[in-house]
């Protein structure tokens, strides 16, 4: 007797069948987008690592031709078209419909489970870390460190940390932003994500297409008359990476169709001149100039990954694809690890040991934190973010309610 193929089962059932496929093939992720997302988390490695562990002078060379601070956009390019994309591959929102209700709950469900976890327990060591910390300037008292890490908990830190740094609070009433600051961008994310939802719940993708690509320029327009260096207000507040990856998602299918016409060598050509771009440009321009290009500069580099097969493949694909499944995590805990690293390096070797601008100390400094992080963030996603006792499911919202 032979097997039940998919060419032999009854009509109603290849139907089911052929849904099945589809849909398990639009919510498969996309392999280049991780390996993007690991080269974005690594770039903020390399920029958080100055001046924090032994940094030789070649290193600090470095950052008078690039600026790896750049992969926070990278990131809003990512994070806007995933978001749009999983709704639209869903089937919850599109050309003829709004999200209805129970898709705008479930969204939400969705958003807490990925991001609520591992956030929290990271709120909670990074919090702690700062009150048992010596080798750090403005560690923070009781008060200073739990404002922080309300701030974190509540999606406000882009304002509480802009409102630090431009009143030159730091060090007088707010705590060193080594602790709880990584969520300045996380909290931008958060409430984009509260806005672009509500939209979606009022409008189709075509009519918020229109209404973002609106928003998307008067705020290019806004921002170089308004930003007024690193962590004013319009600078922890701009919302063109995360837009224009929105916009990426709505026309996925007409750009990747483009894109996939291009060589798999021009397509990797093309990747690696907008990631190096990404890291120049805050070293070329100002940024009233550098953060829209760096959205521009981002969104080429999402949209040539979105035929996949790109720099995703051979093992440093395979590599990067790693560190991006686990770029959540080692966002939120690869500044904690840095600052154990130099609080164990200051308590057993002394305060030399941690400012050290020797090669040989760098070469070992760097490659072991860097590797405790990638441990923390491997433990971060196996044991909470995927830990489905950590999570709610909609029928215990509706329980509740």
């Amino acid at each position: 007797m032979q097997p039940m193929t998919a060419d032999r089962l009854p009509i109603h059932q290849m139907i089911e069948y052929s849904t099945i496929k589809i849909w398990s093939r639009l919510m498969e992720k996309n392999r280049d987008i991780q390996a993007l997302r690991g080269i974005a988390v690594l770039m903020v490695f390399l920029q958080h690592y100055r001046s924090r562990l032994p940094t030789p002078e070649w290193y600090h060379g470095i950052f008078n031709y690039a600026g790896f601070w750049s992969g926070v956009d990278l990131f809003f390019v990512i994070s806007g078209f995933v978001i749009a994309r999983s709704l639209i591959s869903r089937g919850d929102w599109g050309i003829g419909h709004k999200l209805s209700g129970s898709a705008l709950k479930d969204f939400w469900i969705r958003r807490f489970n990925r991001l609520a976890p591992a956030a929290w327990f990271w709120i909670a060591f990074s919090t702690v870390l700062s009150l048992c910390t010596i080798s750090v300037s403005y560690p923070g008292t009781l008060g200073t460190a739990l404002m922080s890490a309300a701030t974190a908990l509540t999606a406000t830190s882009n304002f509480y940390w802009s409102h630090c740094v431009v009143t030159h609070r730091i060090g007088i009433s707010c705590m060193n932003p080594d602790f709880n600051g990584v969520f300045w961008s996380l909290s931008l994310e958060e409430q984009f994500y509260l806005l672009f939802a509500i939209l979606a719940f009022i409008f189709t993708y075509s009519r918020l297409a229109k209404a973002f690509l609106a928003i998307l320029i008067i705020s290019v327009v806004a921002n170089y008359f308004l930003i007024n260096g690193a962590f004013s207000l319009p600078w922890v507040l701009r919302p063109q990476g995360l837009i224009v990856g929105v916009l990426l998602a709505i026309h996925h299918d007409r750009v990747a169709t483009l894109v996939a016409q291009l060589s798999y060598r021009t397509r990797i050509l093309v990747c690696v001149l907008a990631i190096a771009l990404i890291c120049a440009l805050p070293t070329m321009l100002d940024l009233n100039w550098s953060i829209p290009l760096l959205a521009a500069a981002s969104a080429v580099a999402v949209s040539i990954s979105l035929p996949d097969g790109g720099i995703s493949k051979g093992r440093a694909g395979s590599l990067l694809q790693w560190v991006g499944n686990r770029s959540y995590s080692l966002y939120l805990c690869h500044l904690p690890i840095i600052i154990v690293a130099r609080e164990v390096s200051f308590r057993l070797l002394g305060r030399q040991s941690v400012s050290l601008p020797s090669s040989v100390a760098f070469a070992i400094a760097f490659p072991a934190t860097l590797a405790a992080a990638l441990f923390a963030a491997h433990l971060s996603y196996r044991y909470i973010e995927n830990n489905r006792r950590l999570k709610i499911s909609r029928g215990t919202v509706q329980a509740a309610a």
